[in-house]
């Protein structure tokens, strides 16, 4: 049976194994900045498989328990709306959960992912806490040995409801947010195609800007970033023909004959203004360059920290099944000694032997578990935030490619409008949370690094200190070796 993990705990050797979810106190971590109270607290269950004609669905029960119903003291998010989306209901609103504000559901790991989609589309303006799909989860090579990957969906749904729950936005004011974690199964199964229906809808809105994406691949996508240097200088180059003619006093229609004065006074102040205008575009799409830049880099750095960490831990794995063998071979050898009544003791004490390696490989190959999910697959969730950021960066930089595409100075306005809107608020979020709550996440990944191979030589040393032969071997016999001569009177071994 797999761990019920709570949300509220990022320490990997607080994690236990039950038989069904447990709710736990809330503990603040170093993860958490000290304004990031948790709104929500969620359990994760343990993978149950349902039935199914092909192969069963598996789904995930999830405990949660909304802290408090009461929202009013958090401001309704200003979420711009572009022109694109003007036939499309953001579902942004103050929402209400239901009054009990407990509830455990079951939901497929895959309906998450969907869920967490339709949110990032719902605020272009905040980076979304980010849940890589399952096939993702496979590309970084986490399974090391027969563990199942279940566990591993597990433990990454528990990190992102962490992060979760400290957002209000999407805590009280996505309109999906209490039907995906109060309703029961039979209730979801028909309010999920209103949900999805959405999805598809702010897919079909952006489809057009979405195409301007320099990355493959998406979220936990591999590419370089090296692009978006080249491509923010045609944009920038674009969008300052396209911003003079609009901003520059053009339209359909000739302008009334007005005096000469008059007119070259408004031509300048239309020439500032549009030069003004041209600047502010030109500092926005490089300094998102910049970020991506900085951001990508970042990535591949901690990502290079992750993988000789996952060496370590495929040597792990071979040192536990040598000792195995190591193990097995000893009691084979026991077994051969006992056949001789002279040899019983030694008999004995090697059996002990056998099973004292024995005992050391296996709490090796447990806390060897406890490493893996606490610092490397942390790592590899890190970097997975690292690619929701450069996601929702890149969104914004695609608003700015689609501007000149845009025909008619009237439409072009509104998207710039807007496009420099979602920017504004984006870098707001960008600087005065996501960078700072990312520097404490480090802090803490920093941490439980440390904290893992101290309790990992602690658990182990304790295992073998508690067989018997660790007690035997304290007899003083055990140290002495007599070799084949004896020793000459006066003589020193």
């Amino acid at each position: 049976m797999l761990a019920a993990f709570s949300v509220g705990s990022e320490n990997a050797f607080e994690e236990r194994q039950q038989e069904q979810p447990v709710l736990v106190q809330t503990i603040r971590t170093a993860a958490m900045p000290a304004d990031a109270t948790p709104l929500v607290r969620f359990v994760v269950g343990a993978a149950v498989l349902g039935t199914g004609f092909v192969r069963p669905i598996t789904f995930f029960p999830i405990m949660t328990t909304i802290k408090s119903t009461d929202s009013s003291k958090h401001a309704v998010p200003d979420v711009p709306k572009g022109p694109h989306e003007a036939q499309l209901e953001h579902g942004i609103q103050r929402c209400q959960w239901a009054a009990s504000s407990s509830a455990q559901v079951d939901r497929r790991y895959s309906e998450l992912v969907e869920f967490r989609t339709l949110l990032a589309y719902q605020f272009p303006t905040m980076i979304v806490p980010p849940l890589p799909p399952k096939s993702k989860l496979e590309n970084f090579g986490t399974f090391l040995t027969n563990e199942s990957i279940l566990l591993t969906q597990q433990r990454t749904l528990v990190r992102f409801l962490r992060e979760l729950a400290v957002n209000p936005e999407l805590v009280y004011f996505s309109a999906h947010t209490p039907h995906f974690f109060q309703l029961p199964r039979e209730s979801f199964e028909d309010w999920i195609s209103i949900m999805r229906s959405a999805l598809a809808g702010f897919r079909q809105c952006n489809a057009s800007i979405d195409a301007h994406s320099s990355r493959k691949g998406g979220l936990l996508g591999s590419e370089s970033v090296a692009a978006f240097t080249g491509e923010s200088t045609k944009v920038v180059r674009k969008l300052v023909g396209m911003l003079h003619s609009w901003m520059g006093g053009g339209g359909e229609s000739p302008p009334a004959q007005q005096p000469k004065q008059q007119q070259q006074g408004r031509k300048l102040a239309g020439n500032k203004a549009a030069c003004a205008e041209v600047l502010n575009t030109m500092e926005d799409v490089n300094y998102w360059t910049c970020e991506m830049r900085f951001l990508g880099d970042y990535r591949e750095a901690l990502l290079g920290a992750a993988r000789p960490y996952l060496a370590v831990m495929e040597q792990s794995v071979e040192t536990v099944t040598a000792t195995k063998e190591v193990a097995a071979a000893l009691e084979k050898y026991a077994s051969v000694l006992g056949v001789s009544s002279a040899n019983k003791d030694l008999a004995q004490v090697t059996l002990e032997a056998g099973r004292f390696f024995d005992v050391a490989a296996t709490a090796m190959d447990r806390f060897q578990a406890k490493r893996k999910s606490g610092v490397y697959e942390r790592l590899l969730f890190e970097v997975s935030y690292l690619d929701a950021a450069m996601d929702t960066i890149d969104h914004v930089l695609c608003l700015w490619r689609y501007c000149d595409e845009l025909v008619g100075a009237q439409a072009s306005a509104a998207f710039v409008t807007y496009t420099r809107s979602v920017s504004i608020k984006l870098r707001k979020f960008y600087q005065q949370r996501f960078l700072r709550n990312f520097k404490c996440r480090m802090q803490n990944v920093l941490q439980r690094m440390v904290e893992a191979e101290h309790h990992y030589v602690e658990e182990v040393e304790a295992s073998m200190k508690d067989t018997a032969f660790a007690g035997t071997i304290k007899n003083p016999k055990y140290a002495e070796y007599v070799s084949g001569s004896p020793l000459e009177p006066g003589s020193h071994n």
